[in-house]
C-alpha cells in the first residue's frame, strides 16, 4: 500500500509544529511548549499564545520575522501560515504583546512531527511559571511589583496588590490542565468556524454552478481557441438543447443566435452591434450579404465588438512598503486581475509595460492614484497619449482629484481640458504637501527636535539594553534578543551618550 503525503511548501499537511514560547527579560523564565497544526495562520497562533501564556487579549500584538511584521497595523497575519514562515526545526519568530508594556516573546520551532492519533491540537505539553498580570508595567515593572508584594508595605505595595488582585501571588504556579482546557475550547471554536466557512463556500459554489449550467454554450458551437469575444455571435439550431451532446437536425430548423457577454467587460466601452435572427437566416440561405467582420461558419467576432476587460495595477517603490491600500481599493473595481509591482517611477516598470502591451482596444487600466504610473502632469499626459491612446486603452483612476474614467481617444476638448486642470491641481497638491513637510522638519530642527523616521529603539528598550550591558552581556547578544542590528544598537547607545541629558 502506497502512502501519499501532500506537501505544503516544505512541510506536509497534517504535521504538527512543536513550539517553545519564552517570555523575554523575565527571570526565571516564563515559558510554554505547545503543539500546533503546521497549517494554522499567524492570527490563530496569536490566539494559541494568548491562551497558553495566560494573557487576556486586552492589547495589540505583532509578529516579527526579519524585516517583515505581521499583525495589528502591519501585514495581514491571516494569510501567513507556520508552514510557510517557519517551516523547520531551528526557525524562530518574534512576538510582541501590548505595545505599552512591550511583552516580547521568542517562538522557536523545536521540531516538526506527525500528528498523533486521537489527539486534539493545539495542546500544551510543558511549561514553567505563571504569566505576569496584564498592565503590570513590562518586565522591569513586573519585578518591582513582585518585590513590593514581598515587602508588604508602602504605596508600592498597594499598587501591586491592585494589579495582581491578591497578596498571595505565586509567580512559580501555573496549571497545565487549565491551559489545555482553554486550548481545547479554542480548537472547538476553530472547527465551528471552519464548518461555517465550508458551508458558505458550498452554497456559493452551488449558485455559481447553477448559473453556469443555465448559461451553458453548446460544445460544438465554441470557437477553436475556446474563448468568445464580447458581442460575438454564434449560430445554433432551434432544436438544439444546451444539455445535449448533439444538435437535432431538421430541414426546417430556424437558425438562432447567442451573443456572449463577458461578466468582467467594461460597459462604458461596449458598443458591439447585434445581428438580427432574420438577417442571420438570410445570410445562411445565401440571399443576403454577411455583415462585415462576421463569419457565420467560423464564428468570428464583429469588427466593432470588443471583449473589454479591466486590469488593475498596484505599485510601491520599495519592499518596505506594501500594496494593501491599493489592493483594497482595486478589489471593489471589478478587475479581472491585478498586477503588483515593486519599483520606483524613476526606473523602468516591466510589469506595467507588459500589461499594456497585451491589452486590446476598449480595455481599461485601473489604478489607485495618478502617481502610481507617473510622477508629474507631463509624464501622465505622455503616458496617456503615447502608451494608452494608440492602443485604444482607457484609464480609470479610483482616488484623488483626477478620479474617473478617461478615454484618451474619446474625450472632447472640454473633457481633456478638465482632465489637464485636475492633473495640474493634483501635482500642485503633491508639491504643497512636500513643501509643508520640509517646513515642518525645519521648524522642528529649530526647536531642537529631530524629524524623519522614528528611532528603532525607544527609551524603555534602550534602558533594558543599558542594564544588560552593565551586567556584562555583549552587544551582539543584546542586539539578537532585541531583534535589531548591532550597528543600530551601537548608534542608539552612542546617540544617548552624546545627548545633553546623558
Amino acid at each position: 500500500m502506497t502512502r501519499v503525503v501532500v506537501m505544503r511548501g516544505r512541510v506536509a499537511v497534517g504535521t504538527i509544529h512543536q513550539l517553545k514560547i519564552t517570555l523575554r527579560e523575565v527571570h526565571p523564565p516564563v515559558w510554554r511548549r505547545v503543539h500546533v497544526p503546521s497549517e494554522v495562520s499567524l492570527a490563530e497562533l496569536h490566539e494559541v499564545i494568548q491562551v497558553a501564556m495566560g494573557w487576556q487579549q486586552h492589547h495589540l500584538h505583532l509578529f516579527g520575522k526579519g524585516d517583515y511584521e505581521y499583525g495589528d497595523n502591519a501585514r495581514d497575519e491571516t494569510k501567513v501560515t507556520l508552514a510557510g514562515l517557519i517551516p523547520q526545526a531551528g526557525d524562530w519568530l518574534g512576538y510582541r504583546y501590548d505595545f505599552g508594556d512591550c511583552w516580547d516573546h521568542d517562538i522557536e520551532v523545536e521540531k516538526v512531527h506527525r500528528a498523533a492519533t486521537k489527539t486534539t491540537y493545539p495542546r500544551c505539553s510543558a511549561g514553567g511559571r505563571a504569566c505576569p498580570p496584564e498592565d503590570s508595567g513590562g518586565p522591569e515593572g513586573y519585578v518591582e511589583h513582585l518585590r513590593a508584594l514581598r515587602h508588604r508595605k508602602g504605596w508600592k505595595y498597594q499598587v501591586a496588590k491592585s494589579i495582581f488582585g491578591t497578596t498571595r501571588w505565586d509567580p512559580a504556579k501555573w496549571d497545565r490542565a487549565e491551559v489545555n482546557a482553554g486550548l481545547a475550547a479554542l480548537a472547538k471554536l476553530w472547527a465551528k468556524q471552519a464548518a461555517a466557512k465550508e458551508k458558505k463556500a458550498k452554497a456559493a459554489a452551488a449558485v455559481v454552478a447553477k448559473a453556469s449550467t443555465d448559461l451553458a454554450v453548446p460544445e460544438n458551437t465554441r470557437p477553436e481557441n475556446g474563448r468568445l469575444r464580447d458581442g460575438e455571435t454564434i449560430i445554433v439550431s432551434e432544436g438544439h438543447s444546451p444539455r445535449s451532446d448533439r444538435p437535432e437536425t431538421h430541414p426546417e430548423t430556424v437558425p438562432l443566435e447567442i451573443e456572449f457577454q463577458d461578466p468582467f467587460r467594461d460597459d462604458g466601452g461596449m458598443s458591439a452591434p447585434t445581428v438580427p435572427a432574420k438577417k442571420t437566416a438570410d445570410v445562411l440561405a445565401g440571399t443576403a450579404e454577411a455583415t462585415p467582420g462576421i463569419s457565420i461558419g467560423s464564428v468570428s467576432a464583429p469588427s466593432e465588438a470588443i471583449n473589454a476587460i479591466r486590469i488593475g495595477y498596484a505599485r510601491v517603490s520599495t519592499r518596505a512598503q506594501d500594496h494593501l491600500s491599493q489592493m483594497e481599493a482595486l478589489a471593489g473595481a471589478h478587475c479581472r486581475e491585478v498586477v503588483e509591482e515593486t519599483v520606483s517611477t524613476r526606473k523602468d516598470r516591466p510589469k506595467l509595460t507588459a500589461t499594456i502591451e497585451r491589452m486590446k482596444a476598449g480595455d481599461t487600466l485601473v489604478i489607485y492614484k495618478p502617481d502610481r504610473v507617473a510622477r508629474s502632469v507631463k509624464e501622465l499626459l505622455i503616458f496617456l497619449e503615447d502608451e494608452l491612446a494608440p492602443r485604444g486603452v482607457n484609464l480609470e483612476i479610483l482616488s484623488g482629484i483626477c478620479a474617473g474614467l478617461h478615454r484618451p481617444n474619446g474625450q472632447t476638448i472640454a473633457d481633456k481640458m478638465l482632465f489637464l486642470v485636475a492633473a495640474m491641481a493634483a501635482e500642485m497638491e503633491r508639491d504643497l504637501i512636500s513643501e509643508r513637510t520640509l517646513d515642518g522638519l525645519a521648524a522642528a530642527a529649530a526647536h531642537g527636535r529631530k524629524g524623519g523616521r522614528p528611532p528603532a529603539l525607544d527609551d524603555d528598550t534602550l534602558a533594558i539594553a543599558r542594564a544588560r550591558l552593565a551586567r556584562g552581556e555583549s552587544v551582539t547578544v543584546i542586539a539578537k534578543h532585541l531583534k535589531v542590528g548591532r550597528s543600530t544598537l551601537y548608534r542608539a547607545l552612542e546617540g544617548e551618550d552624546r545627548s545633553p541629558s546623558a
